[in-house]
């Protein structure tokens, strides 16, 4: 992985996205529902919620890399349908892995410095 790991979170049981501030477990619940949707490759968290400055009302954005033909807007409006309980700004983006791998070696500093640089890896799948 590229960037930092999230750790030492709670059970994601039960807990409600209907609230605006965004915790831990909330990002958790999250990282969780998308994993058992699509299993993707790798999540990661960027913007202010990775950087630890995020403010009451600040959104979650995330990068999904996920091997799909599937345009990123199809993608991204099945996963919007498994957050309809939330209150707070969700932003996903959903890339391919080759998508992700020509960004980096572009040197797109989106992707370079802000989601790889101050991201949070989520999730990783394991290959087999």
């Amino acid at each position: 992985g590229w960037a930092r790991r999230w750790g030492g979170l709670m059970r994601s049981e039960d807990i409600s996205l209907g609230v605006r501030e965004v915790t831990p477990e909330i990002i958790d619940v999250i990282r969780q529902r998308i994993v058992d949707a699509i299993r993707p490759r790798q999540i990661v968290l960027f913007g202010s919620q990775a950087r630890r400055d995020a403010g009451y009302g600040s959104d979650v954005d995330l990068l999904i890399v996920h091997d799909t033909a599937r345009p990123d807007r199809e993608v991204r409006r099945y996963l919007d349908r498994l957050f309809l309980d939330r209150r707070f700004g969700l932003d996903l983006i959903v890339r391919t892995p080759r998508e992700v791998a020509q960004n980096i070696a572009d040197g797109n500093p989106f992707y370079t410095e802000h989601i790889f640089g101050e991201g949070i890896v989520l999730y990783e799948r394991e290959e087999s």
